[in-house]
């Protein structure tokens, strides 16, 4: 009984220290999630036209954000592995190299921007739809250099631990799953910092219980997550749209957003953790398989053909994505795993020699 309370009182001291970093952090990620959140349900309450615009607008513009997000996280965990080991001189070269690399991203999205009414016109947008969604990717546009520099500082203080200066029917499930998913992002993030501060102050094994925690509290909010959406999903759909049809629609597909609440929390977690651990390819390769390999010809196959059953539409992409996410989750956790045995006994013969 007292080992169990000890493990609880443990686990409860790692979680406040991994909320006092990712507190501040879930707020600013949740501020700028909810910008897209505004813009969306604001346009859904006007026309399905608007909605729709928006949320092609959005799709365009998040995976250049997330791929600007994903290189300059590089910058965290340096940054804390240098903190940890108090080497404190060098951080501010690897900080103005990043800033670099953060004008570079600005200038390149910029120019992806300005011109992604090709990729407008290769996914077949109407004319209607296509002109709207341009004028919201070129508003945007003018934010992206901003952006880019704030995402750079913000992963310096971030890594150094100061965290509280950084505060249509299937896109709403999107949406609304994104805006849930700042939670378990910003766990991550802390857990970078937590792990990468850790190893770089020597302390393999706070390293690898902070990684533990940090999968156990993403739960949690997983928990929390999937219980909205499966007990509240008229009060979700109702802040996106009053069309009864699109409301239907988007509940049933967060039938699947709540299944894939806990694989997503857990691989987002792991890749915190990881990155901690400046340990980054095979996480990529993981990632990359799940998505190409796995959520993109299941979902075509069982949303779009009639190869295995009949076409079942956006529930068959939406079963490729919560397959996806699951066997990320897995690869990710075993990778962890390994990755941290491996520091462990790494640090035991060390100690031993």
């Amino acid at each position: 009984m007292s080992n169990n309370l000890s493990a609880f009182a443990r686990y409860r001291g790692k979680l406040g220290e991994l909320m006092y970093l990712a507190g501040p952090i879930m707020g600013a990620q949740l501020a700028t999630t909810g910008m897209t959140f505004v813009d969306t349900s604001m346009a859904g309450q006007y026309s399905a036209l608007d909605l729709a615009s928006i949320a092609i607008g959005s799709s365009t513009w998040v995976p250049v954000y997330l791929l600007i997000r994903g290189i300059l996280m590089a910058i965290t965990p340096t940054v804390a592995h240098l903190y940890g080991a108090r080497q404190t001189g060098e951080i501010a070269g690897q900080v103005r190299q990043g800033l670099w690399i953060a004008l570079l991203m600005s200038l390149l999205a910029l120019g992806f921007i300005y011109q992604s009414d090709v990729v407008l016109q290769w996914l077949q947008v109407g004319p209607a739809m296509a002109g709207k969604t341009l004028e919201y990717l070129k508003a945007l546009a003018w934010g992206i250099p901003a952006i880019c520099l704030f995402q750079a500082l913000n992963c310096y203080c971030e890594g150094m631990g100061k965290t509280k200066p950084g505060m249509v029917f299937s896109f709403i499930a999107l949406n609304f799953t994104s805006l849930t998913f700042m939670v378990p992002l910003s766990l991550s993030m802390g857990l970078t910092i937590r792990v990468g501060q850790a190893l770089g102050a020597g302390k393999t094994a706070q390293a690898a219980y902070s990684s533990y925690a940090g999968i156990v509290t993403t739960l949690v909010s997983a928990t929390l997550s999937a219980a909205v959406m499966l007990f509240l999903p008229g009060v979700v759909t109702s802040i996106y749209t009053q069309n009864t049809e699109v409301a239907i629609l988007a509940a049933q597909l967060l039938v699947y957003a709540a299944l894939f609440q806990y694989a997503d929390g857990i691989q987002i977690a792991a890749i915190g953790a990881l990155r901690g651990y400046k340990d980054t390819r095979v996480p990529m390769a993981m990632i990359l398989f799940a998505c190409w390999g796995v959520a993109l010809p299941l979902g075509y196959i069982l949303g779009l053909t009639d190869w295995i059953v009949a076409p079942m539409g956006p529930h068959g992409l939406w079963i490729g994505l919560v397959s996806a996410l699951t066997m990320s989750a897995i690869l990710l956790t075993l990778r962890l795993r390994a990755i941290i045995r491996h520091r462990v006994s790494a640090a035991d013969n060390m100690a031993i020699s």
